[in-house]
């Protein structure tokens, strides 16, 4: 899945477009108050952090808690270190975003919502 693949899938969902920009720093729901510009910035943004996320430590309810947690600290402090360096990328707003991320996955119960989720996964995950 590509950026453009990614960000066109992200706004066509509700569901996935609210938790990402939740994650990247606005409020206020699908459709809502935030410019185009900004919409493709922030996906661009959190596209290859959400790609490690499912690729690296996958979605919470797919694992126990305590192991999830122990997965996150593991693996996502250390890549963010890496690849947002590479990129010369503000580390400390890549790693509040993924904070704000594993929240807003933490807090997803819905059986569609997690569903979107799911599909979002398979896509980035295909070869």
């Amino acid at each position: 899945m590509t950026k453009e693949e990614f960000a066109d899938h992200i706004a066509n969902d509700p569901v996935l477009y609210d938790s990402i920009l939740g994650a990247g720093g606005y409020e206020g729901g699908f459709g809502r108050g935030v410019s185009p510009e900004a919409l493709m910035i922030t996906i661009y943004f959190m596209y290859p952090l959400v790609r490690f996320v499912i690729r690296e430590i996958g979605l919470p309810w797919l694992h126990e808690a305590s192991r999830y947690s122990d997965l996150w600290r593991l693996r996502f402090d250390k890549w963010i270190d890496e690849e947002y360096h590479k990129q010369d990328i503000d580390v400390e707003k890549a790693r509040k975003a993924g904070v704000a991320l594993r929240e807003e996955l933490r807090k997803i119960t819905d059986k569609n919502d997690r569903k979107a989720w799911e599909q979002l996964a398979a896509l980035i995950n295909k070869k």
